[in-house]
């Protein structure tokens, strides 16, 4: 041992006995000067002689001064420790691993979670998931691959699901379809986390899943993405799906129309889906949603004349109050429809309608004193923005069964 060498430790010893008093303005002096020695020769020293002493103040001491240097030799000797099976002693360096550059720690935490430790593993799967640095993703999936305990399962189910990174998604998907209920719903948590982060390209795979959770998650993704193609994954999605409860989800999550492929689904289950309740969720998506071009396709669907599809087109364009293109299709189709279903529907949404002109027609037609003249009655008490005595004398004074 050379001369210089011999110095430092002497001066290394002369700080430690400053570390065990309990004044803060002694011992946090004399913790900052240990600190300076971090070359290799001096952690050798320091960790023998904390070792040596055994008592919980040395071992804490020892492990601080460890995390402080973050030097190579300093995380193999906490590594030791870890490996030392003392729980005591892993507490403590877990509690500090906290304080380490988060580089470093991730690479610590990596060697850690493959420990034979469940109280280090799951404490090293918290804080990598906390970190959600991809490069842990494989680790972590080695070690879920081999693990029994289910506490600890679900600690590495959990951190997977931060990290949100594809190459996991596969497997929590298997773990969704699994019997046992607590790992299947953290599964299935874990994988709800990916809806942010669920690349497009893995949407069609995961919309034509087998399992009606995952389908969910790609639904909600491929929704938050939004954008053509997208929409057009949804689409060939739906036209498979059979799960009705999975399809009230998603048209309850629908906010945006951008493509007149997804307007043509919707609209599909809106009129001829064999559940009701899917048909009244599609009807809500289009009051919710509305848009110049969703306008103008109901418009074309108008055009059309399909019977099947008239009576929800006719009520849809009613969310269009203020256009003056609706009040003529639906006087229209109220003049010119041989169905009277049709011709009921049309006078009920021009009682809804901005436009002027709908007060006089609904009154031409109350004057006829018809069968439809009840109907028109009902939709210009909806159509008066004001009191309008005159109107409603001039309705009054009418003679039932005879023509004005």
């Amino acid at each position: 041992m050379n001369e210089t060498a011999i110095t430092d430790q002497s001066q290394i010893l002369n700080l430690i006995p400053a570390l065990y008093q309990r004044e803060e303005s002694v011992f946090l002096p004399a913790f900052e000067s240990l600190c300076l020695y971090f070359q290799d020769e001096h952690i050798r020293f320091i960790a023998d002689f904390f070792q040596k002493q055994g008592d919980i103040r040395s071992l804490y001491w020892l492990v601080s001064y460890l995390v402080r240097i973050e030097r190579p030799l300093g995380f193999e000797i906490l590594y030791y420790l870890l490996l030392t099976g003392e729980e005591r002693l892993q507490d403590q360096v877990c509690a500090a691993v906290r304080e380490v550059s988060e580089e470093e720690r991730v690479d610590f935490l990596i060697k850690a979670v493959d420990l034979p430790f469940r109280n280090v593993v799951r404490f090293a799967a918290r804080e990598l998931g906390a970190l959600r640095r991809p490069r842990a993703v494989l680790p972590l999936l080695d070690v879920l691959e081999k693990e029994t305990d289910k506490e600890t399962r679900v600690r590495i189910i959990r951190a997977l699901g931060r990290i949100r990174d594809p190459r996991a998604f596969r497997y929590l998907e298997r773990l969704a379809d699994l019997d046992d209920r607590e790992i299947q719903e953290e599964a299935i948590a874990a994988l709800s986390c990916f809806t942010l982060k669920l690349h497009v390209r893995y949407l069609r795979h995961y919309l034509f899943s087998p399992h009606w959770r995952v389908r969910q998650i790609a639904y909600q993704a491929a929704l938050r993405r939004g954008g053509a193609r997208s929409e057009r994954y949804i689409v060939e999605s739906l036209k498979n799906e059979k799960d009705e409860k999975l399809k009230i989800i998603f048209l309850s999550s629908l906010r945006f129309i951008a493509t007149r492929r997804l307007f043509l689904a919707v609209f599909a289950l809106a009129v001829s889906d064999p559940s009701p309740e899917v048909r009244m969720m599609a009807h809500s998506a289009f009051r919710r949603i509305r848009s110049g071009k969703m306008m103008d396709w109901l418009l074309k669907i108008e055009k059309r004349g399909a019977a099947a599809e008239m009576p929800f087109t006719l009520r849809s364009l009613a969310e269009y109050r203020e256009e003056k293109k609706v009040f003529d299709v639906l006087a229209k189709n109220f003049l010119g429809s041989r169905e009277n279903r049709l011709r009921l529907i049309a006078l009920e949404v021009i009682g809804g309608l901005s436009d002027a002109r709908a007060t006089n027609f609904l009154l031409n037609v109350i004057r006829q004193n018809d069968v439809f003249s009840y109907a028109a009655a009902n939709a210009l008490v909806q159509n008066l923005r004001e009191p309008r005595w005159e109107l409603v004398l001039e309705v009054l004074n009418l003679e039932p069964g005879k023509s004005s």
